[in-house]
């Protein structure tokens, strides 16, 4: 026979109960606008009678994380390419911006105005002002060229001190999701469920994703991994640290603390850094900065090499003849000059020619105005040889397919093309990432309107088991106060 107090008991487990659902709905209302945060459910279980009679109440059962992990996974596989593809338009956008095409100042417009000036120097050869004139705009073409140059290199300069900080991010990001494993186990071991802890660890692994490669699982013993190819990034409490190593040219290499092994990157942010700054566009690698430092020293090699052969076949209004206009040559480095053209190509080809260090300029000897070789035959006011300067605008001076307006518009339309594609390539995975984003608050997110409803349910039931116990309680009154009175 059942106590008299029984349906006490009942009650207080469905106070206690329903008590814990509204502190539920109410930490889930708290952390409405908290970043990674995952909406929890309890669930409960009834509790059976001893004597497959009444049962006895109700009780908590779980606490539950409202998580879809395969959602977490398709998201990270899209984030980790918005990263790598965010870092290349953000750096090819840099690029464009040191053309400057369409401009008054991109190198379409200084090879105009010194083709322009030529021109002019063609109707007056004799004239000093106007050999004054070529002299400058000569100038501003080589200064541009250099000043392209020393921009695209200091750029490169800056990705990789990028390459570093980011290096740094994905290790404070391991330590932190380490210590995370940690505590989480150590709230976990007595049978409870550390489910905000858990939301703070993924948010850092969704963090993690944008910058490297990833593959993050739960080992069956509960275990958190993070792989980057082969290599465990973190192993529960374990962690593996990558540190950067400075190479003969004082570039950063990425490597596994320890085995001094190269980290396998794919992918992220840290791949579009890597591409962009060592990118040939040869072999299949990417367009990056070496690979328009490559064609800059190409044209400008190719260009002064050109315009020299042609220019010591003339002479000048003293009668001198066998002058350099242009002189190019690397600044540094073990290459020294070039004999010729030839030898120029051949060694570019040969990669011979340090194509961060080199430069243009003018020759010493065209400082007496007097050296620019507009005569062919040494008579004065003849112009043969200037024509003959003036054509090399339209020979197809590079591969024998291109003129020097070929080429200058070819190079910014691949710049062009490229800066397109990775513009494109980050809208769309934007909208990728944001309609998995979308897909999982919509399993995750909490909703106030539902977190409304459940507050006004539990609510109803909180009171509704109070007047179950009040109901008891005057069935006590009745059984103590009032029965056997009669006759009294």
């Amino acid at each position: 026979m059942r106590s008299t107090f029984y349906g006490l008991e009942i009650a207080r487990t469905a106070l206690h109960v329903q008590q814990k659902q509204l502190d539920i709905t109410n930490h889930n209302i708290a952390n409405v606008n908290t970043e990674g945060y995952s909406r929890q459910r309890g669930t409960t279980k009834a509790i059976p009678s001893y004597y497959g009679d009444v049962g006895r109440g109700v009780a908590m059962q779980e606490i539950k994380q409202i998580r879809d992990s395969f959602l977490d996974m398709q998201l990270r596989n899209e984030v980790k390419s918005l990263g790598e593809w965010e870092t290349k338009a953000d750096f090819l956008s840099n690029i464009e911006a040191i053309y400057n095409e369409p401009s008054d100042s991109g190198i379409r417009t200084v090879v105009d105005q010194f083709y322009n000036s030529l021109q002019e120097l063609g109707k007056n050869p004799e004239s000093r002002e106007i050999r004054a004139l070529v002299h400058q705009r000569a100038v501003a073409l080589t200064e541009t060229i250099n000043h392209m140059t020393r921009q695209l290199g200091e750029l490169r300069e800056e990705v990789n001190s990028a390459i570093d900080i980011r290096v740094q991010e994905i290790n404070s990001y391991v330590k932190q999701i380490s210590d995370l494993n940690q505590q989480i186990f150590k709230q976990e071991i007595s049978g409870g469920r550390a489910n905000d802890l858990r939301d703070q660890r993924e948010l850092l692994v969704d963090k993690l994703s944008k910058l490297i490669n990833i593959r993050s699982y739960e080992t069956s013993q509960g275990h958190l991994r993070i792989d980057v190819g082969t290599t465990a990034l973190v192993d529960h409490y374990n962690t593996n640290e990558m540190v950067t190593e400075t190479d003969a040219d004082g570039f950063l290499n990425i490597v596994w603390k320890g085995s001094g092994k190269e980290v396998d990157l794919q992918s992220g942010t840290l791949k579009g850094l890597l591409d962009i700054r060592d990118g040939t566009g040869k072999d299949g690698q990417y367009s990056g900065i070496p690979y328009y430092m490559q064609e800059m020293c190409y044209f400008s090699g190719q260009f002064a090499y050109k315009f020299n052969e042609i220019h010591r076949q003339g002479y000048g209004l003293d009668g001198s003849t066998g002058h350099d206009f242009f002189t190019f040559d690397t600044m540094v480095g073990s290459q020294g000059g070039f004999a010729d053209r030839t030898d120029f190509l051949a060694k570019l080809e040969n990669g011979q020619v340090d194509i961060y260090n080199w430069d243009i300029g003018i020759s010493s000897d065209i400082d007496n105005f007097d050296h620019i070789a507009a005569s062919l035959n040494g008579e004065e006011g003849d112009n043969e040889n200037l024509l003959k300067l003036i054509e090399t605008r339209h020979d197809k001076i590079f591969d024998g397919t291109s003129t020097i307006d070929d080429f200058t518009k070819s190079l910014i339309a691949v710049l062009g093309v490229d800066a397109q594609q990775a513009i494109r390539m980050q809208e769309n995975q934007t909208v990728l990432v944001r309609q998995m984003d979308n897909r999982r608050l919509a399993t995750s997110g909490v909703s106030l309107d539902e977190e409304m409803a459940n507050l006004i349910k539990f609510q109803h039931s909180y009171n509704a088991a109070a007047r179950v116990i009040t109901s008891v309680d005057e069935m006590l009154d009745t059984i103590v106060s009032r029965m056997g009175i009669v006759g009294r």
